[in-house]
């Protein structure tokens, strides 16, 4: 049952027409071998695409934190600078109950100080570095490269970290307005405690060494391959360190409080029903970490973008072959179609048209040999229909022709007044039936006349048969009288009865009454009218031969195939005679003809 589908789409096909099935096979062998090449090379650029999207990324990702790394060794190198500085060690090693009232040494100090932290400035990651003095110290409040301890001592974050053994602390991004500059800059720092070098390990102050965050955004914006997709660096605390596309996360529809706190190697994720891929690597040196986030759909939007062009490919391909399949068939079969519509014409009987071609391969062999046998059949056709007819008319004619009508009739007359003269009336009735029957048979040269004038003619002849054998033929017709009114062609019942008194009743020498039915009845749109007798009847043998044309059997030159051959050749080959009988029992002969009104 699984099966029948295709078995009914299968017999649909086979039932279609030869340019229809070639444009079909066709076509799909194309569309099948393309389709199969564009699935195989989408398959493998999508997953090249993928991989090298990956790869890109990776790399991105790698250079951007090399060059960050970078910054914070540069950073880390220029605290160790200040850190481990001489004159930073004994100016800040210093005992502020004296120092802080030697104004001039002070002076001086801020100098030396100044010359050093403004040189370190000019290097190539540091943008600002600047210490935290006591604020006792005059120039404790210049706030360029020198802030008071009581702005560390007034956060708690800071202050907490200032009494930890933590020796350095990274500064989320802050904006900063130095004397120098209209706008605030945003600066990135790390503070480091500065420990006396010269014994006690104390911390005798803070320095801190500060990076533009454009520099870090900049390298960040470049490690983002990808149109959506978001690549930061946050502190242990959730910190944002650079700063993102406004709404990027509620693009991406992710929070960051989703990701794994943990270091990743391009995992994928799946969060609120979408996918990621998503890479998350530490900083050595700090507490900062960078993470790159990619939407899987980003990656797959080439590939997508390239599955629409092959879709493209592929529906071009399909009407570019179906219109090269539906030329090829229609070339390939256009002499088959000219072929099939003239061989249904001479199927019907049309014999007129041939067909020009002046193709040399099969088709137009094929079509040649169609032209010849139906010339062929045309000329045979011709040549059976005058031969068949000129024979049936000189048959029929030469019967008609052996009576002149007109001395026949004259010398009946004759016949019938001599007979009156001598008082002889059977004399009279015979030659009345016998100028009743011929006046039938000519019937003014007319070929077809009605069932009831058949009759009749039957009539007549029994009557003149009787004077012959003393009343011996017992003739019955029982034909309604609606039927008598249709026509039929001359000359089909006398013969038969012709033929059941000569063959049949007459040759019946048990003294049974030698009887005749003629009767009709009406078949849908046929009549068929049977001629019944209690003859000897017919062996099998007879009957396989009797309606052929050689089969022996005449009747006053008029052969049982003569009959039936004019009644197919007036009617049609559905009409004609049938025989039915058995040795003994009689034979009856069904004539079978159209329900056609005179």
């Amino acid at each position: 049952m699984m099966n029948f589908p295709f078995k009914r789409l299968y017999q649909k096909y086979m039932n279609r027409s030869m340019r229809t099935k070639l444009m079909l096979s066709f076509s799909a062998l194309i569309f099948i071998s393309i389709m199969t090449v564009l699935v195989v090379v989408y398959s493998y650029v999508s997953r090249d695409y993928k991989q090298q999207i990956q790869y890109s990324a990776d790399k991105s990702f790698s250079q951007a934190y090399d060059f960050i790394d970078k910054k914070i060794e540069s950073l880390l190198y220029t605290a160790d600078v200040v850190y481990s500085n001489e004159a930073v060690q004994s100016i800040l090693s210093k005992d502020l109950y004296s120092y802080r009232y030697d104004y001039q040494q002070q002076h001086l100090d801020m100098l030396a100080l100044e010359k050093l932290l403004n040189s370190l400035s000019y290097s190539k990651d540091a943008y600002l570095a600047s210490l935290y003095v006591d604020d006792s110290l005059m120039y404790s409040r210049q706030n360029l490269f020198f802030f008071s301890n009581q702005l560390l001592e007034q956060n708690e974050e800071y202050k907490k970290w200032f009494s930890s053994n933590e020796m350095r602390i990274w500064l989320p991004p802050e904006k900063i307005r130095l004397p120098d500059q209209q706008s605030p800059v945003t600066l990135i720092s790390l503070l480091r405690k500065i420990n006396s070098i010269y014994g006690g390990n104390n911390t005798i102050g803070v320095e801190r060494i500060s990076m533009k965050a454009d520099g870090i955004n900049e390298i960040i914006q470049k490690a983002n391959i990808t149109q959506n997709g978001v690549v930061y660096i946050q502190n242990s605390n959730n910190q944002m360190i650079n700063s993102l596309r406004e709404n990027a996360f509620e693009k991406l529809d992710l929070a960051r409080d989703q990701l794994p706190d943990r270091e990743m190697k391009w995992e994928k994720l799946t969060r609120n029903g979408k996918s990621f891929l998503v890479n998350s690597r530490r900083f050595h040196d700090s507490d900062w970490t960078m993470i790159a986030i990619i939407p899987f759909s980003e990656i797959l939007s080439l590939s997508n973008r390239l599955g629409v062009i092959i879709m493209l490919l592929l529906l071009v391909s399909i009407a570019v072959t179906c219109s090269v399949a539906y030329l090829f068939a229609r070339s390939m079969t256009k002499g088959l179609s000219i072929l099939s519509r003239q061989m249904e014409n001479v199927q019907n009987g049309i014999l007129d048209n041939t067909i020009t071609t002046k193709k040399r391969d099969e088709i137009g062999k094929l079509i040649n040999s169609f032209n010849y046998l139906v010339n062929w059949i045309k000329q045979h056709s011709k040549e059976q229909y005058e031969s068949g007819k000129a024979i049936k008319t000189a048959e029929l004619k030469a019967l008609q022709a052996q009576i002149n009508p007109h001395f026949l009739y004259n010398t009946l007359d004759l016949i019938n007044w001599r007979a009156l003269n001598y008082n002889a009336p059977q004399i009279v009735e015979i030659s009345t039936a016998l100028a009743k029957f011929y006046k039938i048979s000519l019937n003014k040269g007319r070929d077809i006349l009605s069932i009831g004038e058949e009759a009749a003619h039957v009539s007549a002849y029994v009557k003149i048969q009787n004077f012959k054998y003393d009343g011996a033929i017992n003739l019955t017709i029982q034909i309604p009288d609606e039927i008598k009114s249709y026509s039929i062609i001359k000359t089909v019942l006398q013969p038969i009865v012709e033929n059941s008194i000569m063959h049949g009743i007459m040759l019946n020498r048990d003294g049974r009454p030698k009887e005749i039915e003629i009767s009709a009845v009406r078949q849908a749109e046929d009549i068929v009218i049977y001629v019944r007798d209690n003859g000897v009847g017919m062996s099998r043998e007879q009957l396989a031969v009797i309606l052929e044309e050689k089969s022996g059997t005449s009747i006053s030159g008029y052969g049982v195939w003569n009959i039936h051959s004019r009644l197919q050749l007036c009617y049609g080959p559905d009409y004609g005679l049938h025989y039915e009988s058995a040795p003994g029992a009689g034979t009856t002969v069904a004539v079978k003809i159209p329900a056609a009104p005179l």
